[in-house]
């Protein structure tokens, strides 16, 4: 979803942030997203904590609570996809180049155990 509105937007958003620290996202507030976001994947309370006050140094209460809810609803949809069997199957995947430059399909996931 970033890829493509960021696209829309003729924005230029550098995904490789999302996997190697270091590397600038392009977006505002970039780095302190993704450690937001990171502890919530966590769900360390104490991390959680630590990641909202920084993004909250360089964001709005309003992109906070966004960025939170934005989380928080990829990780329920994950969760329930997983729980249920639900994967990408084998029908040709958009994403494949994507996850692959990315490193992203070195995580567990269902179909590969």
């Amino acid at each position: 979803m970033l890829r493509v509105s960021s696209e829309s937007r003729n924005e230029s958003v550098d995904l490789n942030a999302l996997m190697q620290g270091g590397v600038d996202s392009g977006i505002a507030a970039g780095a302190e997203l993704i450690a937001f976001a990171e502890a919530i994947v966590r769900r360390d309370p104490i991390r959680i904590e630590h990641a909202r006050t920084q993004l909250l140094a360089v964001a709005s209460v309003a992109q906070m609570i966004e960025a939170a809810g934005v989380a928080s609803n990829f990780q329920r949809m994950v969760r329930i996809a997983n729980g249920t069997g639900i994967g990408l199957g084998h029908a040709e995947d958009p994403t494949a180049d994507l996850r692959a430059s990315l490193g992203i399909d070195q995580f567990r996931h269902h179909d590969l155990e």
